[in-house]
């Protein structure tokens, strides 16, 4: 969508006048910066993404409402979560953010505060009204193992066993419902130093060990 397009959904569906857009950055979906008083974040997502996308506000919204922090979702003149439109004939969601002005926390300083609000965030989910995907054996070892495949790695059969070994150790810990990829970047700290949970579309059923793992890893293996 163009940005004369999206600026017009913003000043009839939800009242935002006399703003200008800024491009974020492109993903599973396009995400600007809604430059003015106040400032937001805007998320066009495709119809590949709408399930995920879905999920994502649904459970922003349970937190918000379980005053968990989050960033808070700005609602059309109707009161609707997303915006629905079609471009070309392809399903467009448009999805309307509070922007927290921040960064990513330095967890070498805040690491006690960010796992209790994970311990928070997971003791909250046991009341979600939906249960989202479970992941097993196959997404947190199986799908790793195949990009060795992929890459003819030499020493495959090694990897396999010790994939093995290690679900055996973990498969049986406490699970419930998960962020599942709550890395630095989908942390944030503003500058009173208060912490948001950001970016929900791969939340699951799964060890809840796999989120406290995630959030401590500190090696950027995917950069």
């Amino acid at each position: 969508m163009d940005e004369r397009s999206l600026l017009a959904i913003l000043t009839e569906y939800y009242g935002i006048e006399n703003h200008t857009l800024e491009f974020l950055r492109e993903g599973g979906c396009h995400t600007y910066i809604v430059n003015g008083r106040p400032k937001y974040l805007l998320k066009v997502i495709s119809s590949a993404f709408s399930e995920t996308a879905r999920q994502s506000v649904s459970i922003m919204r349970y937190l918000e409402g379980n005053g968990f922090p989050v960033p808070k979702t700005i609602l059309t003149k109707n009161g609707d979560v997303i915006f629905e439109t079609e471009v070309e004939g392809e399903e467009k969601l448009i999805v309307l953010m509070e922007f927290i002005e921040g960064d990513e926390p330095e967890l070498e300083k805040c690491a006690s505060e960010v796992g209790a609000l994970v311990g928070r965030f997971h003791h909250l989910m046991n009341q979600y009204p939906a249960e989202p995907v479970s992941r097993g054996k196959a997404f947190f070892i199986g799908r790793y193992l195949d990009f060795l495949r992929e890459k003819n790695y030499p020493r495959i059969k090694e990897y396999e066993d010790l994939g093995d070994r290690l679900w055996d150790k973990v498969k049986d810990l406490p699970q419930g419902i998960c962020h599942g990829d709550l890395h630095r970047g989908n942390l944030l700290q503003d500058h009173d130093g208060h912490i948001y949970f950001v970016d929900f579309d791969t939340a699951c059923r799964a060890p809840f060990m796999f989120d406290v793992m995630v959030m401590c890893d500190m090696t950027d293996y995917l950069i």
